[in-house]
């Protein structure tokens, strides 16, 4: 399925914007602000404890703990690395990572109690 396509997905990047209501073709990825800096890391933790499905390039990541999927989610899990602990962020990659937005309405009020973000 075209994800990049879809009404029912939005990117990471796009998102955690929307989120705080800043504009996301503004924003230096150099200069995050620390309210955006804390949208991206809640999602991007979301997706990785498998609390919200992500997807990159159409292909579902995070799927199990299994060797196979692993070694196929080594690069996101670099990526995921360099955001949490180093705060570098990537725009170009977070504006590939997709999740569900239902999905993310639902985690927001179910399990992190936050109003969820405008999807």
């Amino acid at each position: 399925m075209l994800v990049e396509n879809s009404p029912d997905f939005k990117t990471v990047w796009r998102l955690a914007h929307d989120w705080i209501g800043a504009d996301p073709d503004k924003t230096d990825p150099n200069a995050i602000s620390p309210e955006l800096r804390t949208a991206i890391h809640r999602l991007m933790h979301a997706m990785s404890s498998r609390e919200i499905s992500a997807r990159w390039k159409g292909w579902r990541i995070f799927i199990d703990d299994s060797f196979i999927s692993s070694v196929f989610d080594s690069f996101h899990y670099l990526r995921f690395i360099q955001c949490f602990i180093n705060n570098k962020f990537n725009k170009a990659y977070l504006d590939s990572l997709y999740v569900k937005r239902n999905e993310v309405i639902n985690w927001c009020i179910d399990v992190v109690r936050l109003d969820p973000p405008p999807c």
